[in-house]
């Protein structure tokens, strides 16, 4: 492959960004950047490094989350991590066409904003590709009709044939928003504030869908009134109604979509079960939990990067 026949093909969400090119998964890394309290974007540090200092900052430095919802919350500092992570990989190269996986259910103005920012770092064209159109493709590779993603940020459900999306639905409930109504919890109760990021990895490691799980989970913190370090034990299962109050959404959604599908087609989707992936479809009892409230057979592909290596297929072949 040329200089000129480059690709990257980029995938974020508020927590981790990924870049594949030649089929090959180049780097992930942490969507974190400290840069400086100025108009023009300097970078300080990024991924990894940026989220271990986050708390011994200069008076002249700032930390940030570039993005929030599958969308761009912080502008300088996208244009950091972007040109950071590009960089990284491929020089200065101003001939790398970039390809990015987005949200199905991103407005025009958030699509163009992304193109933007990224264009604006110093590499070639870029192109954004709805992640429901490249789902829709997983799906006819496995022969299944129906296909659920649920990562950190978002959640979207997509019922496709002939690889082509007929329906797509996205939602902005997922982990991150079962982590915040924890932390929430967590305040109002025990008194104990924990940075998000805790929250986020009790979600992921500790909490499950199973009603009665009696797993003691162990959770740090600062105890609110006192300022001091504290840490708090608490069952799994006492988290069980947080978790049926973000889950239940995307199931409702699964089946209000299947409601509004062709009865026909939305029977043969059902009955062939939905192909899930992401972090948010590892969770403990998920299976279980899907099948339960909606008797239809859920199957977890442990492979996240599915999409990416789907799109860098796709991208190869012409088909994007």
């Amino acid at each position: 492959m040329s200089i000129l026949d480059k690709k990257a093909i980029i995938d974020f969400d508020s927590e981790m960004l990924s870049v594949m090119t030649e089929g090959v998964l180049m780097k992930r890394v942490r969507c974190a950047v400290i840069k400086k309290k100025s108009e023009t974007p300097v970078a300080i540090a990024y991924g990894e490094e940026a989220e271990k200092r986050k708390h011994s900052l200069a008076s002249n430095e700032m930390y940030i989350r570039p993005f929030r919802n599958g969308k761009i919350d912080d502008e300088g500092g996208a244009k950091i991590l972007f040109k950071s992570v590009l960089r990284d990989i491929f020089g200065k190269n101003p001939f790398i066409s970039v390809y990015v996986l987005v949200s199905g259910g991103l407005s025009d103005d958030e699509k163009q904003e992304i193109k933007y920012v990224i264009s604006s770092v110093g590499y070639g064209k870029v192109y954004i590709i709805p992640r429901p159109a490249v789902l829709a493709t997983v799906l006819a590779n496995t022969g299944l009709y129906a296909g659920l993603y649920m990562d950190n940020d978002v959640s979207e459900f997509v019922l496709a044939g002939d690889k082509f999306p007929l329906t797509a639905q996205s939602t902005d409930v997922s982990l991150t928003s079962l982590s915040v109504r924890l932390a929430s919890k967590l305040l109002t109760d025990d008194k104990l504030q924990v940075e998000p990021s805790e929250a986020l990895s009790i979600v992921k490691k500790s909490l499950s869908l199973f009603k009665s799980d009696s797993s003691l989970v162990t959770c740090f913190g600062q105890d609110t009134i006192t300022v001091s370090d504290k840490k708090i034990y608490f069952y799994a299962k006492d988290m069980y109604p947080l978790c049926d109050e973000v889950f239940s959404h995307i199931t409702s959604l699964v089946e209000a979509c299947l409601m509004d599908a062709d009865k026909d087609f939305a029977l043969l989707a059902a009955e062939s079960g939905i192909l899930c992936i992401g972090e948010g479809t590892h969770f403990s009892g998920f299976n279980e939990y899907f099948y339960q409230k909606l008797g239809i057979v859920a199957t977890s592909y442990k492979n996240d990067f599915i999409l990416l290596s789907t799109a860098s297929a796709m991208i190869e072949q012409e088909l994007l």
